[in-house]
């Protein structure tokens, strides 16, 4: 079973961050097996990688493989959303019926007594600055 090592790592140039997170996960080497892998999938950078440890033919199986994961993400991705969309458009298009007037009138509301502040703001430094109270 091949091993991956903090310090070959180190040699190709990995970053602090990751090499830091390795040496906790791992200690100084980690067998290459799919349960360690698959356990720390989401804490271990398998594009630098695959960039920078796999052979060049490994690497072109590699984004061949990822390349249809992707895919196969993206449709079901997409699928989700739609079904979001399709479910949530009515709900939507119901809530603005409703906020928009209130917000109009929020802001009709609010632009009415940010002019008497503004005003009462200029009667109030015309007195004070002609020495009136």
């Amino acid at each position: 079973m091949k091993t991956i090592t903090l310090k070959r790592l180190k040699e190709l140039g990995a970053c602090a961050d990751e090499l830091l997170k390795f040496e906790q996960l791992f200690g100084a080497e980690v067998a290459v097996t799919e349960e360690a892998f698959v356990k720390h999938y989401q804490d271990f950078n398998f594009n630098w990688a695959a960039n920078n440890l796999l052979s060049a033919h490994a690497l072109v199986d590699y984004e061949r493989v990822i390349a249809h994961a992707l895919a196969d993400y993206e449709r079901v991705r997409d699928a989700a959303l739609a079904e979001y969309d399709r479910v949530s458009d009515p709900v939507w298009d119901e809530c603005m019926r409703v906020i928009d007037p209130a917000s109009a009138e929020y802001e009709r509301v609010r632009d009415a007594a940010w002019a008497e502040y503004r005003r009462v703001r200029a009667i109030t430094f015309c007195r004070l600055f002609n020495g009136g109270e």
